[in-house]
């Protein structure tokens, strides 16, 4: 499933990954470096979020994310509070599953926040190009932007 809700954000991107069939269970592309959307490498890790959870608000002003759903169901929803772009003031709502892979990739400085949609806990791989170390995260509470 891939849902997308309201104007498109500038340079957040929804790209279609590579899934090949296999018997023995499917192997699944979510990133490679000469892809458009690959930047650097930072470091990778997996996030986890319970069935009707929601994580966020967050923005990370050094580090773009490479989100990928590998299990379950989520919906993201995205604010876009720069100053000097032309979407400022538009939000995104993206339902993205682990049935039709999708890589969403979310620039610098553009708040998100994300719901597990599904009856079972959802797991979410983000590709970065920093490590978190070196980012500098803002996080307010959820009440803050409009959500869904």
């Amino acid at each position: 499933m891939f849902k997308s809700k309201h104007k498109n954000i500038e340079g957040v991107l929804k790209s279609e990954r590579l899934r090949i069939s296999n018997p023995k269970g499917d192997i699944t592309r979510i990133l490679r470096s000469n892809e458009d959307m690959f930047d650097l490498f930072g470091e990778v890790y997996m996030s986890s979020i319970k069935s009707d959870e929601v994580k966020g608000w967050k923005r990370h002003r050094g580090m773009a994310c490479n989100l990928f759903v590998a299990k379950g169901s989520v919906e993201f929803n995205l604010f876009d509070e720069r100053k000097n772009s032309p979407t400022n003031g538009v939000y995104e709502s993206i339902e993205i599953d682990d049935v039709n892979p999708i890589l969403l990739t979310i620039p610098r400085n553009i708040w998100f926040a994300f719901k597990c949609t599904s009856k079972e806990t959802a797991l979410i791989i983000n590709v970065t190009n920093d490590y978190a170390e070196n980012d500098i995260t803002d996080n307010v509470p959820i009440g803050t932007f409009n959500f869904g």
